[in-house]
């Protein structure tokens, strides 16, 4: 069976850990299934390395959407419904070509790339054009939502009744967190093949037994009687977050007070663990350039260790098995943790992270970034401490339940495939 992977982000490791977790998942189910994975940015690096007869990455720009080049899909469209092949090597022939020999599609998971003020248009038309070629299509984990009423605007009127259209024409929908769920049902879709799952990187198993191995290789200084993980982020990017004057500045400084009364009052060292690993030259591609520039306001510059950008994701889980506590500023950090049996102080930008740790019952673990104080963040971070023990025996009962909810996209998908119900 071949199955295309459309939309994978790329140089993210928890966009890397939902991607290895959702073929783990599908070729447990389905053993000869083969997959190409085509990514939405034309700079990338693969999410997996599996040999080419499993996983065939396509480094093309295949998804870049112009005014002009719709035409040109939909060129390549009509060809190949009429049953005439091309030989062209344009981007668009290319993909073209991809639909039409897979048995079934999948957009792959990732942030809620469908809802808020403005929907994406471009999602929705490699949506709607896999559908024009009569294609099995599933949407897989993601975040959705939120949907505003559909009398805020015309356009965002016209816009949400395409995306109802779209919707109700997938043959299978899983979402990864309950707000999602939530946001999509007020919807009303006529589609009932909608389901609530949990985040795919939960699905596949991590051997920690690397951990401490990779953990000495980093030679950390001195005998820190605690040691505490941060995955940081800037915001500059975010259409919300990039009107607030200074956010980048902010969030580094705060951070920094943080990290420094971390190491006054524990005697601990701080492990960066950098989740963009693309080009740190280039905008938004690399965590190093703001892990540095919390650094640059700490005190302690010399309590503070960035892992390895090159560690795989599965390396990076073995070592955050390792911590004593976890600051995390990304949706994946929540994940991971709960995955590697870890407390999580989770500071959220979006609501994707916090409808996790409320799906964990360790909401009061989550703090959205409009409330970041260090003040705030340290007593979560000391209550965290204090109750490491029942925090940990907590992931621990529920790690199952976990993976089993997670398991359950990878269910509905060989389930949409060859039409036996999962059990």
């Amino acid at each position: 069976m071949r199955v295309l992977i459309l939309g994978q982000p790329s140089d993210n490791r928890g966009d890397e850990a939902a991607a290895r977790g959702m073929i783990y998942g599908i070729r447990s189910l389905i053993p000869n299934a083969i997959f190409d994975i085509v990514y939405c940015y034309k700079d990338f690096k693969p999410v997996m390395d599996d040999p080419p007869h499993v996983v065939s990455h396509h480094k093309r720009f295949l998804m870049r959407l112009t005014k002009w080049n719709i035409f040109i899909h939909l060129w390549y469209l009509l060809l190949y419904r009429l049953g005439i092949a091309s030989s062209a090597g344009s981007d668009e022939n290319v993909l073209a070509k991809l639909i039409v020999e897979a048995d079934a599609v999948i957009y792959a998971p990732q942030g809620p790339y469908l809802g808020g003020k403005s929907i994406q248009f471009r999602p929705l038309f490699f949506l709607a054009l896999v559908k024009m070629y009569a294609k099995k299509l599933m949407i897989y984990a993601p975040s959705m939502g939120p949907f505003l009423d559909d009398n805020q605007s015309f356009f965002y009127s016209i816009k949400l009744n395409i995306l109802k259209k779209v919707l109700n024409s997938v043959n299978m929908i899983t979402l990864r967190d309950s707000t999602s769920s939530e946001f999509v049902k007020k919807l009303n879709l006529r589609n009932k093949n909608v389901f609530l799952a949990s985040d795919s990187a939960l699905q596949n198993p991590v051997d920690q037994l690397d951990g401490k191995k990779l953990l000495q290789s980093l030679c950390i200084p001195g005998t820190p009687n605690k040691l505490i993980g941060i995955t940081p982020i800037e915001l500059s990017w975010h259409t919300h977050w990039s009107t607030v004057k200074d956010i980048d500045t902010t969030i580094a400084a705060i951070s920094a007070e943080i990290l420094d009364s971390c190491i006054e009052k524990y005697n601990a060292h701080i492990l960066f663990f950098p989740q963009l690993y693309g080009n740190p030259g280039k905008p938004f591609s690399s965590d190093l350039p703001v892990m540095y520039n919390i650094a640059h306001y700490m005190k302690h510059k010399d309590k503070f260790t960035v892992v390895d950008i090159h560690w795989e994701t599965e390396q990076q889980q073995s070592v955050m098995a390792l911590m004593d506590v976890f600051v995390g500023y990304r949706h994946h950090s929540a994940v991971l943790c709960a995955k590697m049996k870890i407390p999580c102080v989770c500071i959220s930008y979006e609501y994707k992270a916090i409808s996790f740790m409320e799906d964990i019952q360790l909401s009061e673990y989550a703090l959205p970034l409009e409330n970041l104080r260090a003040k705030t963040v340290l007593r979560l971070i000391d209550n965290a401490l204090n109750n490491r023990a029942d925090i940990v025996r907590h992931l621990t009962a529920i790690s199952e339940k976990l993976r089993k909810t997670a398991f359950i996209s990878s269910e509905k998908f060989a389930e949409m495939v060859t039409g036996t119900p999962s059990c």
